[in-house]
């Protein structure tokens, strides 16, 4: 498999921050990011997944996801779609609707995120709609809030 992938992580964010060098610098330590995968990572759109996981999503080679993944010793689950094509990456970490939906946030109003009302405002870097495999169709895509 090659091209970029967008994956969520669902990580404890100490183990997270772990991952950041603290050097000494002429102004101040300086944190320097894992890989640059790591360092462009977008949190804080989803709620927080039982057990203290939060959700880290990056995007980049699925080689460098890995080696991501391979310095974390905690992670509840990794998810991914194929970048450009926004379909579930079969391939290696499909998702399944059920933990998504989890930690998306809920509705104005309070109504939770369901299968039949989606709540993808985490949108960012002009996503678009999503198609995923599995339990969702090809109905699931769309707009959304």
């Amino acid at each position: 498999m090659s091209g970029l992938v967008d994956v969520w992580i669902f990580a404890k964010p100490a183990e997270w921050d772990a991952l950041y060098t603290i050097t000494p610098g002429p102004d101040g330590d300086v944190s320097i990011p894992f890989s640059y995968t790591h360092a462009n990572a977008v949190t804080g759109y989803w709620k927080t997944f039982p057990g203290g996981y939060e959700v880290y999503n990056v995007i980049g080679e699925p080689a460098e996801v890995q080696e991501l993944l391979d310095e974390l010793t905690d992670v509840a689950h990794v998810y991914s779609w194929l970048q450009g094509e926004a379909v579930d990456n079969l391939e290696a970490w499909p998702t399944d609707p059920t933990n998504v939906l989890a930690v998306m946030q809920d509705h104005e109003g309070g109504a939770p995120a369901t299968l039949e009302n989606p709540n993808w405002g985490h949108w960012f870097l002009g996503q678009t709609g999503r198609i995923f495999a599995g339990e969702f169709s090809t109905d699931f895509s769309g707009e959304y809030l």
